[in-house]
């Protein structure tokens, strides 16, 4: 009788035993994918004016210009937004960072996860400010990093130019007149009366 009652009591326990294994698992499982943390992501960089509306994209900037650009960071837990480098070239450098000001700046350096929202707010847009003069090989690169994982990024990368009035009017190649017949002409046509057409110059 003794054998038999541990054998009925061995079967009801089955599955008994079954049900918790399976809870146990089902717990683990849980904690596992509750303990998994979720890695940052960033979007484009979007190009904006100076109050944060979307304009359309730039790739080229003339010297001591000015772009504003603002970056989304989602899966952000921290809230600690994104950081800006900027590098010469048109490749992000090793280690991202950069801060040989040839190359511009980016103000401010860090920024909270765009968008930039309805109300008035200040923090999420940077300003590029291209450098003084055209860099070494012609382009720049601004990259935005997810701060709380800096080597998740996203980049842009602009063709720095220079103004007109920063070519040298030596190389220049228009003809210039000469001073002293510029004078000449001025006075022969108010002399002369005649209008419609300059009169010819004495050589």
């Amino acid at each position: 009788m003794i054998t038999a009652f541990r054998s009925g009591a061995f079967a009801r326990l089955r599955p008994l035993r079954s049900l918790t294994l399976f809870s146990f698992t089902l717990v683990f499982v849980m904690l596992g994918g509750c303990g998994g943390t979720i890695k940052p992501q960033i979007g484009p960089i979007e190009f904006t004016n100076a109050s944060g509306v979307s304009v359309p994209a730039v790739t080229s900037l003339a010297v001591n210009g000015q772009v504003y650009l603002i970056v989304t960071v989602t899966n952000d837990d921290q809230l600690l937004g994104a950081s800006w480098t900027v590098s010469c070239g048109s490749e992000v450098p090793p280690g991202g960072t950069s801060i040989d000001t040839s190359c511009g700046t980016c103000n401010p350096a860090q920024t909270a996860s765009g968008p930039v929202p309805l109300y008035p707010s200040t923090g999420i847009i940077t300003t590029y400010n291209a450098p003084p003069t055209v860099p070494k090989g012609g382009t720049v690169t601004i990259t935005a990093h997810a701060t709380a994982l800096p080597s998740v990024t996203s980049s842009v990368t602009l063709t720095i130019v220079a103004t007109q009035a920063s070519v040298d009017p030596a190389t220049s190649r228009g003809r210039k007149e000469p001073p002293a017949q510029i004078a000449k002409l001025a006075n022969t046509s108010s002399a002369s009366g005649v209008t419609g057409r300059a009169p010819s110059l004495e050589l």
